[in-house]
């Protein structure tokens, strides 16, 4: 469970504090690394799941993958809601259960794609990238998306997707 613990100088999260637990051997043996390299144990954990990054290939049925360290630049953002797509995009075969409703919900909305009205006026939109997301608006609706994927609201309060392009007199100038 993480724990929001050290801020920097200008307000923003530092690092994140989280709990866990370890054989009594595997930390024993991890301390006794630690003094090894004059790090803290914590610091030597933090080294160790870097290093465990630079090993884990991102894509496993591909004969060339990049490492999850090699592609972190693309995968993280300071937004959650960005950070969330770009995993939809990257590798979304290691997007959990939960998430995968989250983001067959942002794939059904059409407000948060870029796209075009057909010739019956229908709003339609392909979900092939990242470009095509619209993500001031995903971010804009990013709690509303989550509330509705875990259950606690209804799709109703989600942005509604123009089905029709407004007649003449609709628009306002």
């Amino acid at each position: 469970m993480a724990e929001t613990k050290r801020k920097s100088k200008s307000g923003t999260l530092r690092t994140e504090v989280f709990a866990m637990r370890l054989d009594p051997k595997l930390k024993y043996l991890a301390e006794i690394a630690a003094r090894r390299q004059r790090r803290s144990l914590a610091n030597f954990v933090e080294w160790a799941i870097e290093m465990g990054l630079n090993h884990t290939d991102l894509n496993q049925n591909s004969q060339y993958s990049p490492t999850i360290w090699d592609k972190s630049g693309e995968l993280w953002d300071i937004e959650e809601a960005e950070r969330f797509a770009r995993l939809a995009f990257m590798a979304p075969e290691l997007m959990t259960y939960d998430e995968q409703i989250l983001w067959k919900i942002i794939c059904e909305t059409g407000h948060v794609w870029k796209g075009h009205h057909d010739s019956d006026g229908d709003w339609q939109w392909k979900v092939n990238s990242i470009q095509n997301l619209v993500l001031e608006r995903l971010r804009k609706f990013w709690e509303d998306f989550k509330k509705v994927a875990s259950g606690e609201a209804d799709r109703s309060i989600l942005p509604a997707t123009s089905e029709k392009e407004p007649e003449d007199s609709d628009i306002p100038f």
